[in-house]
């Protein structure tokens, strides 16, 4: 079999990027190799040249759908982020409703799961909007770009551990036991349109037509290049309703992509919305203050996209991003003053200020009066993404995982163009034994650091550091 060169490589990734966005990594390279090796096998080509330009002949669409289908790897699960079919159930789906109905519109409900992989996703925002609203016409738009993928999903076809997550009351009235399968029942298969589509496409025709009420894009904007993040982005856009709601993942934002969207947090979930159309003359751009509530309610806040935070200091960034998964024992506090304490200085009240203490605590290892100011910091800056950050680390640090889950994923909505982040909310996520999460946001931040033009500077061997963290996790079991 023929080596592939990094010329060929390039190649490669060139191709694929121009036809579906899709970006692979350093990481993603093995399975990409593979895949085309496989194909190579398959269509008799002499050398990885005649494959590429086999690959790009216009004649040849049906060769790229089958290679996208060996270096595709679909994550998926039944109710994958409880959180939101939480929100989406008992919120989201009741507020549309009488929406609807206050504007006598027919009893109809129209959402969009944009890559569902095998299918787990689709059905469960099914069974979610039959329960929540009996009686209604519910339905779902299944599409993805894994031909294979969408095959096994329109079986319905599941072993019996793959419906562990599903309550068993929506397991005995939507699925029907085959042997050793779970089958969809055909009143959820009803609900449930799918078709293959590459989502980054010029001119997408849906196979059920927009509006949609509510779309699900989660863990697809980290598997694309920039362009075709943007492009995706106008895409959903357009095909949402003007009241409707956009879940991507919790490690997914469009903060650096576009101003037509803007978060919606309820209950710790990140919602992205439609921006209202500024009246001539205003300002685009709200105040924060009056765009967010108190954050630890978390309830209703709201934060545009659009307005950029600063990044995060060198000191801050380097603060515990090379940390072990499991922190050591705490110091003790009794005898660390604070620089107030030492200074005769009134306590800090500004953001900017808080995170300087901070970091001056956290530097001395008193973990815990640095946490406190750092959480300090979110409550006065709700949009500032270098204070979450820091308040995740240090939860983190003292071992309070839910809390640095929390502050690192909302840290990474707001900036999502940080390695470091990313590579913090991986080590959490591993420690919970969310072992999915932890490979995609692992896998992001070593995107994001393949991006990063070499400057020849103390920071790129900082990256290179943090680069081979990333993959000795990945490796890990």
């Amino acid at each position: 079999m023929p080596e592939i060169t990094p010329a060929e490589s390039q190649a490669l990734r060139t191709l694929i990027a121009r036809d579906t966005g899709l970006s692979f990594d350093s990481s993603g390279l093995a399975r990409l190799h593979s895949g085309v090796r496989q194909r190579l096998a398959a269509r008799g080509c002499a050398s990885v040249g005649d494959y590429v330009r086999l690959l790009a002949s216009p004649q040849e669409t049906d060769e790229l759908v089958e290679l996208i289908d060996l270096i595709t790897v679909p994550e998926t699960r039944f109710f994958r982020d409880q959180r939101q079919f939480e929100v989406l159930q008992q919120q989201l789906l009741p507020e549309l409703a009488r929406v609807r109905r206050a504007a006598g519109a027919p009893p109809e409900i129209r959402l969009w799961s944009a890559a569902c992989a095998t299918g787990e996703e689709a059905y469960s925002l099914a069974m979610v909007a039959l329960e929540a609203l009996p009686g209604w016409r519910v339905q779902v738009l299944a599409t993805d770009i894994s031909q294979r993928a969408l095959c096994i999903a329109a079986r319905g076809h599941y072993p019996v551990g793959r419906l562990d997550p599903v309550p068993p009351v929506l397991r005995t009235r939507y699925f029907e036991r085959h042997g050793a399968d779970y089958v969809a029942a055909p009143h959820l298969r009803a609900a449930v349109t799918f078709q293959r589509l590459n989502l980054t496409a010029a001119g997408l025709q849906l196979a059920l037509p927009p509006p949609m009420d509510v779309i699900l894009c989660e863990n697809v904007l980290i598997y694309l290049e920039p362009a075709a993040v943007a492009r995706l982005a106008a895409t959903l856009h357009t095909m949402l309703r003007a009241d409707g709601y956009l879940l991507l993942s919790a490690s997914e934002s469009l903060w650096r992509t576009s101003s037509q969207f803007v978060i919606e947090v309820r209950d710790g979930v990140f919602l992205h919305r439609k921006a209202p159309t500024p009246a001539a003359g205003t300002d685009t751009v709200p105040d924060q203050d009056s765009l967010v509530s108190d954050p630890r309610q978390n309830r209703h806040d709201r934060l545009p996209l659009g307005r950029q935070p600063d990044r995060l200091s060198p000191s801050v960034r380097a603060r515990g991003e090379m940390s072990r998964d499991r922190p050591g024992p705490m110091p003790s506090l009794a005898d660390r003053p604070t620089p107030a304490a030492t200074s005769g200085t009134p306590p800090a009240t500004s953001a900017a200020a808080l995170l300087a203490e901070a970091q001056v605590l956290a530097d001395r290892g008193a973990f815990g009066a640095a946490r406190a100011l750092a959480t300090r910091a979110c409550a006065a800056a709700p949009l500032d993404a270098r204070a979450h950050a820091l308040d995740g680390m240090l939860a983190a640090q003292l071992g309070d995982l839910p809390a640095a889950v929390r502050a690192l994923e909302r840290a990474v909505y707001l900036d999502p163009t940080l390695p470091q982040t990313y590579y913090q909310l991986g080590t959490v996520y591993r420690r919970l034994g969310h072992h999915e999460r932890a490979q995609r946001a692992l896998r992001q931040a070593l995107r994001l650091l393949d991006r990063q033009p070499a400057t020849g500077s103390v920071a790129d061997t900082t990256a290179v550091l943090l680069a081979e963290a990333c993959r000795r996790l990945l490796q890990a079991p």
